[in-house]
C-alpha cells in the first residue's frame, strides 16, 4: 500500500510539474527578446540558416556520443551501480535498476544532482573571476556538464545509452532541457509522443525526427554569450580587487541552468519509470 501511495504521489507531482511547464507563457521581455532573435535569424541569407543549425546539431551529437565513454562518466556509472548494489545485491547492470523502488532511485538521482550543482558552482565561480582561459571554455564546459547530468539520469533509471534509441532520446531530453522555458512545454509533449510510439513499436532504433537542435535553441547560445559579457562588465576596475560581484553572478547563472536541466531530465526519466510500472499494474 505504501509503495503504491508513493508512486501515486510521485505521478501527481510529475503531472503538476508538466502542467506548470506547458502553461508557462513567458513575460513581455522574453517575448520581445524572442521576436528580436527571430528577426535577426530570418535576416540571415537562406544558405546560412540550415548549415548553422546542422553544424551545431552535429557538434552536439559528437560531444554527446564521445563523452558518455570518458573515464569521468564511466566512474560515475560505476558509482551509480555500486550504490544500487548496496540496496539490492542482485543488481548486475543498468537495466536491473528499473527493478529498484522509486524511493531508492530518487535517492541516487538526488545525490548525483547535488554533485552536478557543485560542479556548476565551481565552474560559475571560475568564470566569474574574469580570467580569459575560463571564459573561453565556458560554453563548451557548460554543455558537457549538462550533457553529463542528462546521461546520468538516464542510467539511474535503467536506460543504457548503448542503445541507439536511448542515445537519441537522451539527446532530445538535453535539447528540451536547455531550451528557454517558454518552449519547454511543447518539447516535453513531443518527448511524450515519442515515448508513446516507443511503447507501441518497442524499437531498438530511433524512428523519429533525428534533427536535434532547433532554431529556438540558438537562444540558449545567445544567453550564454550575454552572461559572459555581463560578467566582464562587472569586473572591478582596479587591479588586485577580488571580483566578488562577477563571481556571484557566474555562480548564480550556472547554478540556475544546472538545476533547470537536471530537474527536467529527472522528471522525464522518472515519468518513464512510473509509466512503465503503471502499465504493468494495469495489464490484465
Amino acid at each position: 500500500m505504501e509503495h503504491s501511495k508513493f508512486h501515486q504521489t510521485a505521478w501527481e507531482n510529475v503531472l503538476q510539474w508538466e502542467k506548470n511547464l506547458v502553461e508557462y507563457q513567458g513575460n513581455d521581455f522574453e517575448r520581445t527578446y524572442e521576436r528580436w532573435l527571430n528577426q535577426a535569424f530570418e535576416a540571415l541569407p537562406d544558405y546560412w540558416k540550415d548549415p548553422i543549425t546542422q553544424s551545431i546539431d552535429q557538434w552536439i551529437f559528437h560531444i554527446y556520443a564521445l563523452f558518455h565513454e570518458t573515464s569521468i562518466q564511466n566512474e560515475a556509472k560505476e558509482r551509480i551501480l555500486s550504490t544500487a548494489k548496496a540496496f539490492n545485491d542482485e543488481i548486475q547492470n543498468f537495466e536491473d535498476l528499473k527493478n529498484l523502488p522509486l524511493s531508492q532511485l530518487n535517492y541516487i538521482a538526488d545525490r548525483e544532482q547535488s554533485k552536478h550543482r557543485i560542479y556548476s558552482i565551481i565552474q560559475g565561480g571560475l568564470v566569474g573571476t574574469g580570467r580569459t582561459i575560463f571564459s573561453s571554455i565556458s560554453i563548451p564546459v557548460t554543455l558537457i556538464n549538462n550533457i553529463r547530468v542528462v546521461q546520468l539520469m538516464s542510467y539511474i533509471y535503467g536506460y543504457d545509452l548503448s542503445s541507439p534509441y536511448e542515445l537519441m532520446t537522451s539527446l532530445k531530453v538535453f535539447h528540451a532541457a536547455t531550451l528557454p522555458k517558454r518552449y519547454q512545454g511543447e518539447a516535453w509533449l513531443s518527448l511524450k509522443n515519442d515515448l508513446l510510439q516507443k511503447e507501441k513499436n518497442s524499437s531498438y532504433f530511433y524512428d523519429g525526427e533525428e534533427q536535434i537542435i532547433s532554431k529556438e535553441w540558438i537562444e540558449f547560445g545567445m544567453d550564454e554569450l550575454i552572461k559572459l559579457v555581463a560578467i566582464q562588465l562587472f569586473q572591478p576596475k582596479k587591479d588586485g580587487r577580488f571580483p566578488l560581484l562577477s563571481v556571484v553572478m557566474g555562480v548564480q547563472f550556472q547554478y540556475s541552468l544546472s538545476k533547470r536541466v537536471a530537474s527536467f531530465a529527472h522528471h522525464y526519466y522518472m515519468y518513464r519509470y512510473l509509466l512503465q510500472h503503471k502499465n504493468k499494474v494495469e495489464k490484465p
